[in-house]
Parts: C-alpha cells; structure tokens; sequence
C-alpha cells in the first residue's frame, strides 16, 4: 500500500459527496469504505483485483457494485479509467497538484511504464494559447515491441 496523506482522502471524500448530492444519488458507507480501498491502492488496478483485495481484507461487496462505483469515481475525476491492448479496464488514482504522467506499454512482456516528459507538458501550454483553451487532461499511451 502507499502511504498516503490523510487530508488527500478527506478531499477526495468530500468531491464524492459532492459528486453523489449534485447527481441526487446517496452517499452511502459502502461507497466510502470503496473510495478508501482505492485511496490505498498501487498504481493501476483492475475491479477484479479490487473485489479481491476487499473480498481478503473481510469487505463484502458484490463486482457489480463494484463497476457501478467505479464509473462514479471516474465522472467524479476521483480515478481514471484506462484500457491498454484492447485488455479490461484498469483504474488509476488521479493525482491531484502532480505533474502528469504518460504510459509506455511494451506489447512483449505486456509491462505497463509511467514517465513524464516536460515536452508534452509544453505542447499542452502551446495548444493551450493556440485555441483559446484549458486541456483538463491528457493521457499518451506509446505501444512498443522489443528490437
């Protein structure tokens, strides 16, 4: 698990509730007790994992519920949802005040690789202030193959 900063969670419980009251939907504790196994998850996760990891840590809560939650979080932008190679969805923590990063997958060893590059982050400023607009997000995902 990461360690994480409990006033981040806090932040993240409120945008939900938010999210749940602006929506007419309840903010209920099985969301809750969800947002907060995905708060200590790793990097990328897919929902068989998360069903998994809260099915072993004693947390019964149904993959349905699961997905339903998930693409809550994901119209909240408390997660982002990828798919890489045409495989499952995966989810990932957004980080919030970090700097963006961008995923190399190499389509050999199926290996998923995170980087940053100060260049992107520069094209996204020149796009910017060509067309008169705010880019929310960004997500560049290289496939590759070993030489």
């Amino acid at each position: 698990m990461k360690k994480k900063v409990p006033d981040r969670f806090e932040a993240l419980k409120k945008k939900l509730t938010k999210y749940l009251v602006d929506n007419k939907m309840r903010a209920t504790e099985e969301r809750t007790q969800i947002l907060d196994f995905v708060y200590k998850s790793v990097g990328h996760f897919d929902v068989d994992t998360l069903f998994a990891y809260m099915h072993d840590s004693k947390f019964r809560v149904s993959k349905a519920t699961l997905y339903n939650t998930m693409d809550i979080f994901v119209k909240c932008g408390i997660v982002e949802r990828l798919q890489f190679n045409g495989g499952a969805f995966e989810y990932e923590l957004i980080a919030e005040g970090e700097a963006a990063h961008h995923h190399l997958i190499n389509t050999n060893s199926k290996k998923v690789i995170e980087f940053q590059d100060k260049r992107i982050d520069k094209i996204k400023r020149e796009l910017e202030v060509k067309h008169g607009v705010v880019i929310d997000s960004c997500q560049i995902t290289f496939y590759a193959h070993n030489k």
